[in-house]
């Protein structure tokens, strides 16, 4: 499975863009990767990854919720 850090679901590509922007922003000197759009059903999830592991996941997690205040969540698919 592919592991990713989510950061919200919304019905608005735009909502779900400025989300990715802000994120990519806020973290991008602290993760290498790059928050990104994945469309599904009707929704635009907003999510960075995939890390290798699910405690790779977990130690980026911890990092940006400290620094620039985000709670994502994991994502498994």
């Amino acid at each position: 499975p592919r592991i990713y850090l989510q950061f919200g679901a919304f019905r608005n590509a735009q909502s779900a863009t400025e989300l990715a922007n802000h994120i990519n922003q806020e973290v991008g000197q602290l993760d290498y990767h790059d928050a990104h759009i994945e469309p599904a059903n009707e929704l635009f999830r907003v999510q960075m990854g995939p890390y290798e592991s699910r405690a790779e996941a977990l130690t980026a997690a911890q990092l940006i919720e400290t620094e620039p205040g985000l709670k994502p969540s994991l994502a498994v698919r």
